[in-house]
């Protein structure tokens, strides 16, 4: 605790103290700098005595630079560190209020995307948040890098299972990335249903909605380019990014050898994507909805804002709701993959417009569009070492699930 505390006072400059203690301010400066691997994170030094400074340099000699930077926020954002790392005050939480804090009458279920890894799973404090609003929270963990089709088989089975523990009659489905498909495969007319031991009917009725965030329904570029669908481009690198996201096992090999793998991948290209909406249609009467999310390298503003509003704009409500017009800075890891969206964009003659590092806004559309969120693909399920509550955003994302659910709960689910 004395460590956060003392660490507290960097972020600022020198300049107040006196000559002796400012050099000695500096070179601690110089040395997080150095473990870190930015110089955008300043120290607050005028207030400090040399006693304080002592302190100081003990500190960051105890933690080293391999503590220091694994306390490092994934988007490497110096405000972020600032509030995650030195222990300062993030601010609060600007979600708007529904004006109810009723749950759901039906158990929610969280569904994951194409991985399980720790970088895209549900955070605890996800679910923790959720139940602490009354919510019944269950996660639904599918298969890595496998088809649609095996996927929705597992999706299925779980859900009988919630709702024999929960004697529940229904559940709504909230469903991250790819895990979007699945759950649409799942509830369609034209999916799961000719392949288990079930009826339509039988599994419609066991379900009360299906909500994805993020989910690419008309495909991402990344995909068609990693699988060489898309000509005179580079699909090492559309790989490479896959690999810096997913996990350095992730090869070109992989992706040709491995037939699930590819059945992931594939499931996410423009081209499948448009196949797949043409046979999975919606089941009739069941409430579908969708959020997109934006994020941009180092926070920078997005270049045309009138792009963003039209990108965003919503089929009920506000579609930039939770954004004031402070960027989200895009993780590292997803980097080179906004690189090849936005590469894409400009040999698109419509665009792609805004994205999350994997999936552009426009393709997150489905069923009623509720607008967008300003949160990277990675932040979206609260991932990464990242603070509670964003430091430029001020959306906390975990109160964002619960705004959604209440939202549910609201309509009648």
């Amino acid at each position: 605790m004395r460590a956060l505390l003392l660490l507290t006072t960097l972020m600022a400059g020198c300049n107040l103290i006196p000559t002796q203690a400012d050099r000695r301010c500096a070179n601690l400066e110089r040395e997080v700098d150095e473990c870190l691997g930015t110089t955008e994170i300043p120290f607050q030094c005028s207030d400090l005595t040399e006693q304080d400074i002592d302190g100081l340099a003990a500190i960051i000699s105890g933690l080293g630079c391999a503590g220091l930077a694994s306390l490092l926020p994934l988007d490497g954002d110096p405000l972020a560190a600032s509030c995650a790392i030195l222990g300062e005050s993030c601010p609060p939480d600007a979600r708007p209020a529904l004006g109810s804090e009723a749950a759901t009458r039906h158990p929610l279920v969280l569904v994951n995307g194409i991985d399980v890894s720790p970088l895209f799973s549900w955070s605890d404090r996800i679910v923790e948040e959720l139940e602490s609003g009354g919510f019944d929270v269950h996660l639904a963990v599918v298969p890595p890098y496998d088809s649609t089709s095996n996927r929705s088989r597992v999706l299925w089975s779980r859900i009988q299972e919630i709702l024999k523990e929960s004697s529940a009659a229904k559940v709504n489905l909230l469903c991250h990335s790819l895990g979007g498909l699945d759950c649409r495969y799942v509830a369609s007319p034209g999916g799961l249903h000719w392949e288990v031991d079930a009826d339509h009917a039988e599994i419609l009725g066991s379900l009360a909605s299906v909500t994805t965030v993020a989910t690419a329904h008309h495909g991402t570029p990344v995909a068609d380019i990693a699988l060489g669908l898309v000509t005179n481009t580079d699909s090492e690198d559309a790989i490479d990014a896959l690999a810096t996201t997913l996990g350095s096992w992730f090869t070109g090999e992989a992706l040709a050898d491995d037939v699930q793998l590819r059945s992931a991948v594939a499931a996410l290209s423009e081209s499948q994507t448009l196949a797949f909406n043409d046979a999975v249609v919606d089941a009739e009467g069941l409430f579908y909805q969708s959020w997109g999310g934006f994020s941009r390298p180092f926070g920078e503003a997005w270049p045309h804002p009138e792009d963003l509003a039209t990108a965003c704009a919503a089929d009920e409500g506000d579609g930039l709701a939770l954004f004031d017009g402070a960027q989200d800075h895009l993780s590292l890891a997803l980097a080179q993959s906004f690189d090849i969206i936005a590469e894409a964009e400009a040999l698109s003659e419509d665009g792609l417009g805004p994205n999350d590092g994997l999936c552009p806004v426009q393709s997150s559309r489905w069923g009623l569009f509720r607008g967008c969120i300003p949160a990277d693909h990675q932040e979206q399920l609260g991932r990464g070492n990242i603070p509670d509550t964003n430091v430029r955003t001020r959306i906390d994302i975990a109160k964002f699930y619960t705004w959604v659910g209440q939202d549910l709960a609201q309509r009648g689910f």
